[in-house]
């Protein structure tokens, strides 16, 4: 699979590389393939792996918009995101929240520009969903348990610098260590959605590698293991 990737920046590119493991550049495809895996009579918690929190809430001050957003079928929020009409890289999670999909998220994100860290409270309390920030990665074995799960994961939580295209990666032992505490989140998901981010997460040559050690792990690791 991974020698049929054309590695390079596209926002419409969105393809599933493996049973319920798909693979994007833009992040904002994340929502419409959560979309696909609704469920009828529950929710899933949403564990987000990112350099960047992507708690933005276009629809917040437009209920019209917003009214129509929610009324929306999959194919036309399909729409939506291609055209970035309010749904894009960074404001993907929110309606998905919106949409009755997830009602607990737990945030491992490192940007820290001093704003405000997940959510604005009113938008999680409108659609009574709670949300966990969590400081390191330890933590994130402690989350599977019987909740059905979504795990999100975007490359760009392994490069230090904000600036497009520039690289300042983690070592090999830092990358090694953060996802084998992912490794019991990735095998139990009902879902992965992993993001190559393409100008965030390094040079063009960074997202490659990166995407190529990410996926070949992932799948590695849901051939040993797959939840029912």
């Amino acid at each position: 699979m991974l020698d049929q990737i054309i590695f390079k920046p596209n926002d419409n590119y969105f393809e599933e590389i493996k049973s319920n493991i798909w693979l994007m550049d833009n992040h904002k495809w994340a929502l419409y393939i959560w979309e696909r895996y609704k469920l009828e009579n529950a929710f899933y918690k949403l564990v987000h792996v990112d350099y960047h929190w992507d708690a933005v809430y276009d629809f917040w001050d437009d209920n019209e918009l917003e009214t129509r957003m929610l009324n929306s079928t999959a194919e036309e929020l399909k729409l939506y995101i291609e055209n970035e009409d309010h749904i894009q890289y960074d404001s993907f999670i929110g309606p998905a929240i919106a949409r009755r999909i997830i009602n607990e998220i737990h945030f491992l994100c490192y940007q820290d520009d001093g704003g405000d860290k997940g959510f604005y409270l009113p938008i999680l309390d409108k659609f009574d969903c709670s949300q966990v920030i969590h400081e390191n990665s330890s933590d994130l074995s402690d989350l599977v348990d019987e909740k059905p799960l979504i795990f999100d994961f975007c490359l760009d939580v392994f490069n230090r610098t904000e600036y497009n295209h520039e690289s300042d990666l983690w070592s090999d032992e830092e990358i090694d260590n953060l996802l084998n505490d992912c490794k019991e989140l990735v095998q139990s998901a009902n879902v992965v959605t992993i993001s190559m981010s393409y100008g965030c997460s390094g040079t063009a040559e960074d997202t490659k590698h990166l995407t190529e050690r990410v996926v070949h792990t992932f799948i590695q690791w849901r051939g040993d293991y797959i939840r029912d």
